[in-house]
């Protein structure tokens, strides 16, 4: 299987594990389905070893020992490569602007300017189309 391929497999898990499954801070949130990519994409995840939470106040908790302001910050601890959004493959992550305590959502970019992931208010993982202007906060390549 060539790389192409290998990343639109992994996208296509990540939309059958999250969207349309609902909002869960002990199953299925942003960040567990990002760290599932990284997981599938063979990349560390042991800054989040032992680390759990259950609700949006124990992420939020959580989040703050770890010494993050914002999920941003956690997702370049991991030491992947930011790069520019016209770089952008299928299963790379970016940060989309949020209004909540964590300061963005995480989504998984799917190809064809779509997103899987929990947008501001969605009670289920959903499938975004992003608009043709937008930008997002950060994008890292998985």
């Amino acid at each position: 299987m060539n790389l192409w391929d290998e990343r639109v497999r992994v996208a296509q898990a990540c939309v059958d594990r999250f969207v349309g499954k609902p909002l869960d801070f002990k199953h299925g949130d942003c960040v567990r389905q990002a760290r599932h990519v990284l997981h599938l994409r063979k990349h560390s995840t042991g800054l989040l070893k032992g680390v759990k939470w259950g609700s949006e106040t124990g992420a939020y908790k959580a989040m703050r020992k770890l010494g993050f302001t914002s999920l941003d910050q956690g997702v370049d601890a991991t030491g992947l490569l930011a790069i520019p959004f016209a770089m952008i493959r299928p299963a790379d992550l970016l940060s989309m602007p949020g209004d909540d305590a964590f300061g963005c959502t995480l989504g998984v970019y799917l190809g064809d300017g779509y997103v899987s992931g929990y947008q501001d208010g969605a009670d289920v993982g959903v499938t975004i189309k992003l608009a043709e202007n937008f930008v997002p906060a950060k994008v890292w390549m998985v």
